[in-house]
């Protein structure tokens, strides 16, 4: 096989109500040089099965079968040792893209040669009975060459304001660059996309900004919004805002703007992590949960960011300001006015959530 300009790496895992239209609509992309690489994760459905009639039907997919499921990021991995591509991407099998999209990340590093391209997505919102209920685009904002690397690392942070900078399926990068600098990704609930790009983003120089929005990223609710639970949630979320503070650190770019949009986060952090207290599997009392603000207020990381929040909008400008002035009851009462919305009106909650 000649070497295709772009590979998609794939990891399945019983995504068999999906995968067929996931890998649909890559074969009928307007540019048609890529492979498609689907690591089949030990699927217990039929995903194995609907892998290999799909790589029949076309030559330019290849599908490795594990016997023992090692979740996605050893499974991209996995992915990426098979890489021919100049360049690769990562798409999740139960999401789709627009047809052009890879035309339009062709012709952008026909123009300006990257490390990476970054392009938008629409989140679709679908309901317990699989129904879309609405739809929510997510922009780069406009066409970019970022062709240094200051100017590429002061737009990182905006990217991450966004959402944008933690995803790797919005991104398709430089294999070489990658294998250079041995980006790899990590065993790391909810945060081995954004620890990917931490490292990926680390040294690079080129990157060219997509204004589109043609990666179509599906948010599956069901009823209650409670159906998965991550213990460590607060802790695992700190890391990301620390490890991003880190790297401002490192870039010698933490100002006070970079110190704001991370407060900002981080605000929105602490309460998404308090109304998680309030879940009956979180096994907290009044007093733990009490308790865990005041350590919160105790922290390094929180008493150098919070006095930078001004929220960027008003109810995290409320949230801010009992943050700031320490007012635990009403954290408390916030935290569990969002639990029950979440848990009541789950839409209502998904909506409320982009106007932030």
């Amino acid at each position: 096989m000649s070497q295709p300009f772009i590979s998609v790496v794939m990891p399945v895992y019983n995504a068999g109500d999906y995968l067929d239209s996931s890998v649909r609509s890559l074969l009928q992309q307007t540019f048609s040089d890529f492979e498609l690489i689907l690591v089949n994760d030990a699927s217990s459905d039929n995903s194995g099965n609907i892998a290999d009639r799909l790589a029949r039907e076309d030559t330019r997919i290849r599908v490795i079968h594990k016997e023992v499921n090692a979740g996605s990021s050893l499974a991209r991995n996995t992915g990426l040792e098979y890489v021919v591509g100049r360049y690769v991407f990562f798409m999740d099998a139960d999401d789709v893209v627009d047809d052009t999209l890879f035309d339009q990340i062709v012709r952008s590093l026909e123009k300006n040669p990257a490390q990476a391209v970054v392009f938008g997505l629409i989140e679709e919102y679908y309901d317990a009975e699989d129904r879309l209920h609405h739809c929510v685009p997510v922009s780069c904002g406009k066409d970019q060459v970022l062709d240094s690397q200051e100017a590429l690392r002061r737009e990182v942070i905006f990217l991450e304001e966004k959402t944008l900078y933690g995803y790797v399926w919005n991104k398709c990068y430089d294999t070489a660059y990658l294998r250079k600098y041995q980006v790899l990704f990590e065993v790391a609930p909810l945060n081995e996309d954004f620890l990917f790009n931490v490292q990926a983003f680390m040294e690079m120089e080129r990157v060219n900004l997509l204004s589109s929005t043609p990666y179509h990223y599906k948010k599956r609710i069901d009823g209650s919004l409670t159906n998965r639970f991550v213990p460590a949630y607060f802790e695992l979320h700190y890391k990301r805002v620390r490890l991003l503070y880190e790297q401002y650190q490192y870039w010698g770019l933490l100002d006070d703007q970079v110190r704001r949009i991370l407060a900002n986060i981080y605000v929105r952090y602490i309460f998404s992590a308090l109304q998680r207290n309030c879940d009956p599997r979180a096994s907290m009392s009044h007093a733990d949960r009490k308790r865990f603000l005041a350590e919160l207020y105790e922290q390094p990381l929180f008493n150098d960011l919070i006095s930078f929040s001004h929220g960027s909008s008003r109810l995290v400008r409320l949230m801010a300001a009992w943050l700031k002035k320490h007012r635990t009851g009403l954290c408390l009462m916030g935290g569990r006015g969002i639990y029950i919305v979440k848990n009541k009106l789950p839409m209502v909650f998904a909506k409320a959530k982009q106007s932030r």
